[in-house]
Order: C-alpha cells, then sequence, then structure tokens
C-alpha cells in the first residue's frame, strides 16, 4: 500500500491532479484557513474518484457565521459547504477530546513564559493568545463524505 501513496505540495484549489485520480483526499488541518473554501472543496470532488472520499479534520463553529469567531472560523459549517461541492453521505463527528488536547497544549506553550529564540514556542504562543478566547464557540471535528459517481 506505502508504494500506492503519493504525498504532493501545492495549491489546494488548483491540485494539477487529473479528474476522478485518486481514491481519498485527507486533510489535516488545512481546510479552514483555504481562501475561498468552497474553490478547495470543488477542487477535491474534482479529483476523489467515483465513491472515494475527502476525509479530514478542522473547527465546526457551535453556531454558523459566529461573529465572535476568527473570520476563517465562521465559515466551516462542514456539512452544507460539502453537500454544496455535491458530496454526499457527509458526516462530521465532534472529538471533545481532541479540542482538550489542542487547549491543554495552548495552556502549557503560554505556561512556559518567554520563547526566547524558540520560534516554534513563539508561534504557538501567539496562536494561543488568539484562539484561547473563542475556542470554547467551536467543536474540534472529523469529517468524511462521499463523492457520487
Amino acid at each position: 500500500m506505502a508504494d500506492r501513496a503519493r504525498f504532493i505540495v501545492g495549491d489546494l484549489a488548483a491540485t494539477g491532479l487529473p479528474d476522478a485520480s485518486v481514491d481519498a483526499a485527507i486533510a489535516i488541518d488545512t481546510l479552514a484557513y483555504a481562501a475561498n473554501k468552497m474553490a478547495v472543496l470543488n477542487e477535491i470532488r474534482r479529483i476523489v474518484s467515483p465513491r472515494g472520499r475527502p476525509v479530514f479534520t478542522s473547527w465546526h463553529p457551535g453556531i454558523p457565521g459566529d461573529q465572535r469567531l476568527p473570520y476563517r472560523h465562521r465559515d466551516t459549517n462542514w456539512p452544507d459547504l460539502l453537500s454544496a461541492a455535491g458530496c454526499k453521505e457527509i458526516d462530521c463527528q465532534a472529538h471533545p477530546a481532541w479540542a482538550h488536547t489542542y487547549l491543554r497544549t495552548c495552556h502549557v506553550a503560554l505556561e512556559c513564559g518567554d520563547s526566547g529564540n524558540d520560534a516554534a514556542l513563539a508561534g504557538l504562543q501567539d496562536e494561543a493568545w488568539r484562539r484561547l478566547p473563542t475556542a470554547h464557540l467551536s467543536d474540534r471535528v472529523a469529517v468524511t463524505a462521499q463523492t457520487p459517481p
């Protein structure tokens, strides 16, 4: 199976892959950051083979469009977006333990104090300061769907 996997780096909205050329498209914590989520979901729908599956993790708003959320997390009503992209059998499951782990990681990063020359810690601390005030307004989710023939 490992000899069949291929990893590429590119534009999520224009992968350059042929139509229906992959069995699954997997995205871990990336789709919420896409400038045009519908363009990305349409591209995923285009490249995934009939009966294939997009699979991803993200944040899903407790209240879609909640103005208290950062913009990139307001427009993440994945079932509605995937349905608009033509996907079927959409499953969006909350995973509270994932959210708890993320929040605990943010708290631990902030407890570390001055990041000094550690760019990774500084980045995590910056994210924690920005994300912690509104993190309780979203669920951590795993999302799958089917691309019909």
